[in-house]
């Protein structure tokens, strides 16, 4: 699974061929939380994640929705999902 991110020491990755809605998995040290791309909204979470980091979370996923549904599309073909570069 590779790490498309790091926001705030917190990875931020995208399975290739994952099921739908699109979503990116981030894994902090004490948690694991799905967020969808269309608009940020959690999916499942795991473990304690504070509302701070939670909020700065979905903001990074809101600001570059777009380039999280071209990867989710070219993960789904089987292309490289590549690094999101701030």
């Amino acid at each position: 699974m590779p790490t498309i991110a790091e926001v705030d020491g917190t990875r931020i990755m995208m399975f290739p061929f994952d099921h739908d809605p699109p979503h990116v998995h981030a894994f902090g040290a004490d948690f694991r939380v799905n967020l969808a791309v269309s608009d940020a909204r959690v999916l499942e979470t795991r473990g304690t994640i504070g509302p701070a980091v939670m909020r700065r979370l979905r903001l990074w996923v809101l600001r570059h929705r777009s380039r999280l549904s071209q990867l989710w599309m070219d993960a789904r073909r089987g292309n490289p999902i590549t690094r999101i570069e701030e």
